[in-house]
């Protein structure tokens, strides 16, 4: 026996060529998406305030790399130690710069800097960078906190994999202020390389010394104990265990001396180091402010609102079509899902309901 079709079964699924036909026969509705998102879009250029990226540039120098690390520093000094990087080739290799101007100590340094106000017209009032990020906490470690954390996203640094060259991006709401914090950041990485290698010739130095002193001090007892042996012993041509002793004597002061100067030697060379300040790196472009946003750009926002318009009228007209299709084919099926959909409004909108009429009134 043949079982007919019934109102609730389709007797074809949809073809693409139907699917098709029903979107462009919507087509009214994809422009009102198109229009709708242009609108959105509109709002969004005037809320949200527009963003301008400076970008300055330095070389790491080969020369760097040659410095030798002996013990900690102060300051800034102490980031390559927080970072893992104290060797002295890789604290001054360039991923170690990208890292140091990722961090949180530069970037609290930064935030703490002072800048001209672009909120005025006096060029003379100057603020905290914290200031200008509106970053709003009454705690000012949650603040500070906070405020590194939104820094670290405006401004960022690139590496160059084939050459030695270091790239800052600081973007904020103002072009001059851009300009500015990214000159400032690559300055702060300019004197954490000073303060470095002071810190790393000062520290050599004092090791050196340290080493120098104790070797005077071995050469000053071998001159007295050869003094006290020739005041002990005046007659020694005439003994071979005597002139033995005091060759070995002899030999102990030529070697305390030899010591003694050779680390002098050192720590005048160490002395010359900690006064050397050749810059380690150099600065192959200053940031100037940048003459137009990187947000909103016209062509972008052009682009991206007709782009995800359309996309949004062709999804929604396609679903349009699907259920229409499908609500011919069960009609059972759509009245129900009609009905239920009614009663889910009346529920939520209850000023909506039907007064129902009092019996007997």
């Amino acid at each position: 026996m043949t079982l007919s079709p019934t109102p609730d079964s389709p007797a074809t699924s949809l073809s693409f060529a139907e699917w098709l036909s029903g979107v462009l026969l919507r087509w009214r509705t994809i422009l009102w998406c198109v229009a709708l998102t242009f609108v959105v879009a509109g709002l969004a250029v005037i809320i949200i305030a527009p963003r301008y990226e400076a970008e300055a540039s330095f070389m790491v120098n080969g020369a760097s790399a040659k410095s030798t690390s002996i013990g900690g520093g102060a300051g800034l000094s102490g980031i390559a130690g927080q970072l893992g990087l104290g060797g002295g080739e890789q604290s001054e290799s360039p991923p170690f710069y990208k890292e140091l101007l990722e961090s949180r100590e530069l970037l609290t340094r930064l935030l703490e800097s002072r800048f001209p106000d672009p909120r005025t017209a006096s060029a003379k009032d100057s603020v905290p960078l914290l200031e200008l990020i509106n970053v709003h906490r009454r705690d000012p470690r949650d603040r500070m906190e906070r405020a590194v954390k939104k820094i670290k996203k405006r401004v960022t640094a690139e590496v160059n994999v084939k050459t030695p060259l270091v790239r800052i991006y600081a973007s904020t709401a103002w072009p001059e202020l851009s300009a500015q914090v990214a000159n400032r950041a690559m300055a702060l990485v300019d004197r954490f390389n000073h303060e470095q290698r002071a810190s790393r010739a000062h520290a050599k130095r004092q090791y050196l010394q340290q080493r120098m002193d104790s070797a005077a001090r071995r050469l000053v007892m071998a001159e007295g104990r050869r003094r006290d042996f020739l005041a002990g012993n005046r007659k020694i041509d005439f003994s071979p265990s005597l002139q033995l002793s005091d060759e070995q004597l002899k030999h102990e002061i030529d070697q305390a001396r030899d010591d003694y100067q050779s680390l002098q030697k050192q720590v005048d060379a160490a002395e010359l180091d900690e006064l050397n300040d050749a810059p380690l790196i150099t600065i192959v472009d200053s940031a100037i402010p940048p003459a137009r946003p990187t947000w909103p750009r016209a062509e972008w926002v052009i682009t991206g609102a007709l782009l995800i318009g359309l996309i949004i009228g062709i999804v929604l007209t396609g679903t349009m079509t699907v259920y229409a299709t499908w609500g011919e084919r069960n009609p059972v099926a759509a009245a129900r899902l009609s009905n239920a959909w009614n009663d889910a409004l009346l529920g939520i909108t209850p000023w909506r309901r039907r007064r129902t009429p009092v019996v007997g009134a």
